[in-house]
């Protein structure tokens, strides 16, 4: 009997009805290509039914594929001979280009499900990785379209979105999900219109199952966003409770410090210290969590404003001479000339690298100096790098703790922590603040003989020359203003005292509300020649109290000469007031002059006296940072008022302070707003005004939401001059009577 499997090329036995009976292996290869489920496809019938006819051989081309010619014999057995034979030009071709049997190998290995439909839309390849995948096609799919394994409406989205290829020739990419075996899949599929040897116009599919990529990004997804949710957690947590604990405890120092600085016996002075190293220490721990957990969590930034290197370096020698001098320690400062007088970069945390190491150097230092040095160590026209020393005569590191110091919660010994206390955090959060701006840190140290810190870091130069500090008004004193009934509306305790102190020099009658709805209910049963409104006050504010009044009231009432009192920009005031039926403002902090002045304006037939008030030697004559020639004025040199004034600038001041930072960290601008707006007239009224430029600045920036990275810079500013003021303030509160 004939061997079949001699012959290379399919061969097919059919009966009548195109039904495979016997087949060689060449017609193995090759039975999906022709066949479906053993019958002759139906492209074929007609041809088949032709051959039979006729007992002839046709040549056709078969779904894009090579040509192929196709001969059907009938037997005597009623059996039907179909052979598949390549036509010998397209063997030539076959034979002679690798290219088209390298491109077919790395199809056929590709590891990705790939196969070709022809521009009829039918399949006529699929690669074997596709056949064997879960989601494949196999061989039965071939010579079938999108109709006839799709649903309808499915199919009919494939096939507008092919014939689009097609006409396009752009190709497409999509993601799709699909459940196959009851698992949902997701797969990236595209199409990209090609042409290949022997094949022509052809359509390349492929889809890639990226459900385990899908579930692994989801996976990461929410682990990132639990991650996130926890260290937001934590941060706020830490943020709050630190606030919380700082907040009361500035007011344990502050008022620790005026107990010292009163009458008592000399066993309470002993008890007064231990309270007040105790909260300082308490509030410096508060401080190294609160500054770790910014750093850790990558919420800190770093400003670049212009500032005097010399100026904050003095600020510093200053802060700590006091406390070093009572050890008999002697703090010195030296900085090159070469160093510019003023740099670009960021202050505040320059002064909080510095203010560690110092704060360090002068705990453990008992005698001896404490050398501060800056050197110029490389230059450019755009920038320059200084390199910092803090040297000192301490008790020095042991070797072997030299390389764990820049490590949390770490100190040298136990020893150390309990003579000494603190958290171990300051030098970690130095190491870490040098590092986040490119610079490095080292120490070298003997046990007994001091230790030397060493940083570097760099600055952009500054075009900045010099300060201008606005000059002052002078002030006038009124008469004729007696007997005035006047409600004042302000929730600050410092501006009611004040203009209170103003009013009672001329003998006005006033009643102080601290919020709207006390200032409503007041009014509902007094009368008033006048009402003073600060606008910018928590809960009900000034505009919307005289709105209510405008509206609500009867005559006289509703007609009460309303004077705004704010700290607001004058444009945003001058825009407002009219609206809200304000009659006129005035800018906090005022003389008395400018407040009679208004008064005078708005409440009648008032009579102006413009002889000048007599001028008063300010109490203070020697001080760098405050000018108490407002206050002294004010109250006509009274002591007790000028006593009870500082009081209250000592008391509240370390906490707006504490919130400007928080809430400058936070970004919470709408609250570092209003705490600004409470401390710039304190800050006016005690003469502070080399920082007129700063709070200006910063009320601008918050404002107009702009220049917000330069906030800092000026806020350090602030701190660092208020911190100097209080020493000067306390010390001439004791030689007040």
């Amino acid at each position: 009997m004939f061997d079949l499997n001699s012959i290379k090329e399919p061969i097919f036995i059919l009966d009548l009805n195109g039904k495979i009976i016997e087949k060689n292996k060449a017609g193995d290869d090759s039975l999906a290509l022709f066949f479906k489920e053993g019958i002759i496809k139906k492209p074929l019938h007609q041809l088949f039914d032709l051959c039979l006819k006729e007992n002839t051989s046709k040549d056709i081309q078969l779904w894009g594929y090579s040509k192929y010619l196709i001969t059907f014999q009938k037997n005597n057995e009623n059996r039907v001979i179909g052979q598949f034979s390549l036509l010998p030009q397209e063997m030539t071709k076959s034979t002679t280009s690798k290219e088209r049997i390298n491109l077919q190998e790395i199809i056929d290995n590709l590891p990705l499900n790939i196969y070709l439909k022809n521009p009829s839309g039918e399949i006529i390849y699929i690669n074997p990785y596709f056949q064997r995948s879960d989601s494949g096609l196999n061989k039965s799919f071939l010579g079938l379209t999108a109709i006839d394994y799709l649903d309808k409406e499915t199919a009919t989205k494939v096939q507008a979105e092919e014939k689009e290829i097609w006409r396009s020739g752009q190709s497409r990419m999509t993601e799709k999900s699909m459940i196959i075996n009851g698992q949902s899949k997701s797969f990236l599929t595209g199409k990209v219109p090609a042409a290949f040897p022997d094949v022509g116009k052809v359509l390349l599919c492929y889809s890639i199952d990226i459900t385990q990529q899908k579930q692994t990004s989801e996976i990461l997804k929410k682990e990132k966003e639990h991650a996130e949710a926890s260290s937001k957690a934590k941060e706020q947590f830490i943020s709050v409770i630190s606030h919380e604990i700082r907040t009361p405890m500035n007011t344990v120092v502050g008022m620790t410090n005026l107990l010292l600085q009163s009458q008592h016996y000399p066993e309470q002075r002993d008890y007064l210290n231990a309270l007040k190293a105790s909260s300082d220490n308490l509030l410096a721990i508060v401080n190294d969590i609160l500054d770790l957990s910014k750093i850790e969590s990558g919420k800190i930034f770093f400003e670049q404003t212009d500032f005097s290197l010399r100026n904050l370096l003095e600020d510093l020698r200053k802060t700590f001479a006091f406390k070093a001098a009572e050890k008999n320690v002697l703090i010195t400062l030296n900085v090159s000339n070469d160093i510019p007088l003023y740099l670009k970069g960021d202050p505040f945390r320059l002064n909080q690298i510095l203010l560690n190491l110092i704060s360090n150097s002068v705990k453990f230092t008992e005698v001896g100096t404490i050398d501060i040095v800056a050197d110029l160590i490389e230059s450019s026209p755009k920038e320059i790098q200084i390199l910092f020393t803090i040297k000192d005569t301490g008790i020095g590191i042991p070797e072997e703790k030299l390389s764990l110091i820049f490590e949390s919660f770490t100190q040298a010994n136990l020893d150390i922590s309990r003579k000494y206390g603190g958290t171990g955090l300051g030098l970690t959060i130095t190491k870490k603040l040098i590092e986040l701006q490119g610079g490095n840190i080292g120490v070298e140290s003997k046990i007994n003989e001091g230790s030397k810190f060493i940083f570097n870091l760099k600055f952009i130069r500054s075009q900045k020359t010099k300060i201008r500090v606005p000059p002052e008004s002078s002030i006038n004193k009124f008469q004729g203003l007696d007997n005035l009934r006047l409600l004042v509306v302000e929730d600050n305790k410092m501006n009611q005292l004040v203009v209170l102190k103003f009013l009672e020099k001329q003998n006005i009658q006033a009643d102080i509300a601290e919020d709207g709805p006390q200032a409503l209910e007041l009014l509902k049963n007094k009368e008033y020649d006048l009402i003073l409104m600060d606008i910018q006050m928590p809960g009900m504010d000034g505009y919307k109290v005289s709105e209510i009044i405008r509206k609500e009231f009867s005559e006289p009432k509703s007609s009460t000469p309303i004077i705004a009192l704010t700290a607001m920009a004058l444009s945003e005031v001058q825009e407002k007031i009219k609206v809200y039926g304000i009659n006129d403002y005035i800018l906090k902090p005022f003389s008395p002059d400018s407040l009679f002045s208004k008064i005078a304006e708005n409440a009648g037939n008032i009579t102006k006296d413009t002889t000048p008030i007599k001028t008063l030697q300010p109490v203070i004559t020697n001080q760098k940072h405050t000018d108490l020639t407002y206050l002294i004025n004010a109250s006509d040199n009274n002591a007790s008022f000028i006593k009870q004034m500082i009081e209250i600038f000592l008391k509240q001041t370390p906490d707006f302070l504490s919130e400007l930072r928080t809430f400058h960290d936070n970004q919470d601008w709408e609250n570092f707003r209003k705490v600004m707006h409470k401390m710039k007239p304190t800050i006016k009224m005690m003469g502070i005004n080399e920082l007129n430029k700063n709070v200006e600045f910063i009320e601008t920036s918050v404002k107009q939401q702009q220049n917000l990275s330069e906030v800092s810079s000026h806020l350090s500013i602030i701190d660092t001059v208020c911190q100097s003021s209080f020493k000067e303030l306390q010390q001439e509160l004791e030689r007040l009577p």
